[in-house]
């Protein structure tokens, strides 16, 4: 049997997410930009962390490699990974809309 303390959490919970899905439909891009920034921060530390790790393995000093020496190289990797998040977001939206074409 239900608790009137479990019953009262749940209604609780369920208020808050109707209210969060209600205001998050407020937003029409707001999926997106989530998307984007999500696709974004996985490529980065994806490519940072293969950068750090290379770095390692060749022999080359991780204090150099994260201090202002190597900081142009950071910066080409936060360029690239912008390139990259725009072709996978592009992608992405290319397949939905051929999955929904499909659909039809």
């Amino acid at each position: 049997m239900y608790t009137l303390k479990s019953l009262l959490g749940k209604t609780f919970y369920h208020s808050i997410r109707h209210t969060i899905l209600f205001i998050v439909g407020l937003f029409s891009g707001f999926n997106a930009k989530a998307n984007f920034i999500g696709t974004f921060i996985i490529t980065y530390l994806s490519l940072g962390g293969g950068f750090l790790f290379m770095c390692l393995m060749l022999g080359i000093n991780p204090t150099l490699v994260m201090s202002v020496i190597a900081a142009p190289i950071w910066i080409f990797i936060v360029y690239i990974t912008n390139k990259i998040t725009k072709i996978i977001v592009e992608h992405k939206e290319k397949e939905n809309e051929d999955e929904v074409i499909r659909s039809e």
